[in-house]
C-alpha cells in the first residue's frame, strides 16, 4: 500500500466522538504500536480513537461480505 493511500484511509479524524463509543481493552503491544503511528505519521494530531475507528471502518467495508 502506498503511503499516501494509507494517509487517506487511516490518518484522518473520526467523524464520531469517543463519548458516543464504548471502552475496549487491547494488548499493550498494540496500544504502543498504534500510539507510535498516531504520533509519528499523524504528527501528534491524530487520536488513538480516530486511528482505530478508521482501521475498523476500512476492515468492515472491505470484508463485510
Amino acid at each position: 500500500m502506498q503511503h499516501k493511500a494509507y494517509d487517506v484511509l487511516f490518518l484522518k479524524k473520526a467523524e464520531t466522538t469517543t463519548r458516543n463509543g464504548k471502552a475496549v481493552y487491547i494488548r499493550k503491544e498494540f496500544h504502543d504500536r498504534i500510539m507510535r503511528i498516531a504520533q509519528t505519521i499523524g504528527f501528534n494530531e491524530l487520536s488513538l480513537y480516530s486511528y482505530i475507528d478508521n482501521v475498523l471502518e476500512h476492515h468492515f467495508n472491505t470484508y463485510q461480505e
